[in-house]
């Protein structure tokens, strides 16, 4: 048998005479022709067979209803006739493709195209090559691949688009992120400067402050009248309590917190050395409560009004000189955003004719001034001594 078989286009040819094309339409393979019409009746598929030079020899039913032609048609026609122009050369080399559906393009009588897979190989009937070929339609398959092709072509262009915006996106998402990280650099180097200025300027405030204080308290010594020296130690306190303030500031170096248990502590040994250490027990309840700095300004001066008024005043009571137990306790308790603050001793309270509306002490005024200041509410309770509580809330 021959290594391959081989469609000649015989439009390419010269027309063959007469008798030869006489011998073609009626050769051996007639012989077998009932062999053939059995195999042909039990396959859906096309079936073929031609001679070399593409004349077909034999059709059968199935490619009748494919093709469009009768069988009559078809006996009169070459392959190649049916073939796009493309595929005239068409051929088929046995040892690569044996056993292999080879896809082609042929078309219909109507005019229409259409595709067939044709699995072929070389006959020899009576020692003379011909061509067998057995045609399934495929049609529908090609038309779906084309547009699966195509939907992948789609599919591959919006991918392709897609995928250049994600990168457009990422790109710019990229250059914000080093913009930000540059910015927040700037930002970190400015906030670090800020605060070494907020820390000398802390410090510097409460240096000032003391040493105002302090003036006045040596002014103190040589003043005569008694009541100058009253004010000038009272105001040099006050100053003084302020000065605390900025120094619990500067210790933590956060000048928008101030832990005011902390500040309280500072107080009451500063109020400790001026009024003599071991006469009076203090007390400080106040919680881990941390305040704004207005806010911690307003209780630190309001606090020292009221303690230095409890060791002038409840301290120096008979009850409390005979007993030598006089107590001042500071309380400061937060629940949510509301505040306690409490200021309490064991003295002999206000006088029974006290009034806070009509009271003419410069330290009562001032404290009903500063809670004022901070949106509060002062109570004052007079049992078993005095106590003063002020409420508050704090603002957002």
């Amino acid at each position: 048998m021959l290594n391959q078989f081989k469609f000649v286009n015989p439009l390419k040819m010269k027309k063959p005479s007469s008798e030869k094309l006489a011998t073609e339409t009626n050769p051996k393979f007639k012989e077998n022709e009932a062999v053939f019409n059995a195999i042909a009746k039990q396959t859906t598929e096309g079936l073929i067979v031609a001679n070399m030079r593409g004349k077909f020899l034999f059709v059968n039913k199935a490619f009748c209803q494919m093709s469009g032609y009768t069988e009559e048609e078809l006996l009169q026609l070459h392959v190649f006739e049916l073939m796009d122009e493309d595929q005239h050369g068409f051929f088929i080399e046995r040892e690569k493709y044996f056993g292999t559906p080879i896809k082609v393009s042929l078309n219909h009588k109507n005019g229409s195209k259409y595709f067939v897979e044709i699995l072929g190989d070389n006959l020899i009937v009576d020692g003379e090559l011909h061509v067998l070929g057995m045609m399934r339609e495929i049609t529908d398959k090609v038309k779906w691949e084309e547009k699966l092709k195509n939907l992948n072509k789609v599919l591959e262009h919006e991918v392709e688009d897609r995928t250049a915006k994600l990168d457009k996106t990422i790109n710019e998402l990229n250059a914000e992120i080093e913009r930000r990280e540059i910015i927040e650099k700037q930002l970190q180097e400015s906030l670090e400067i800020k605060q070494l200025l907020l820390n000398e300027i802390t410090h510097r405030v409460k240096n000032n402050l003391q040493v105002v204080s302090s003036i006045l308290r040596i002014k103190k010594e040589g003043v005569i009248s008694p009541e100058a020296k009253a004010v000038c130690s009272e105001t040099s306190d006050r100053i003084y309590s302020m000065a605390l303030i900025h120094e619990t500031l500067y210790k933590t170096s956060d000048f928008s917190k101030v832990p005011f248990k902390a500040y309280i502590d500072s107080l009451i040994k500063h109020l400790m050395v001026i009024y003599g250490e071991g006469r009076t027990q203090f007390i400080n309840e106040c919680d881990k409560t941390i305040l704004p700095i207005d806010i911690a300004t307003s209780c630190g001066m309001i606090a020292s009004e009221l303690i230095t008024n409890s060791l002038k005043y409840a301290c120096t009571g008979e009850n409390s000189s005979e007993k030598n137990d006089c107590w001042v306790r500071v309380s400061m308790k937060k629940k949510g955003k509301n505040v306690t603050f409490e200021v309490a001793d064991n003295g002999d309270g206000l006088p029974s004719d006290f009034s806070l509306e009509n009271s003419k002490s410069l330290g009562m005024n001032i404290v009903t001034s500063l809670v004022h200041q901070i949106d509060g509410k002062l109570k004052i309770e007079q049992e078993n001594g005095l106590k003063i509580c002020i409420e508050f809330a704090l603002r957002k």
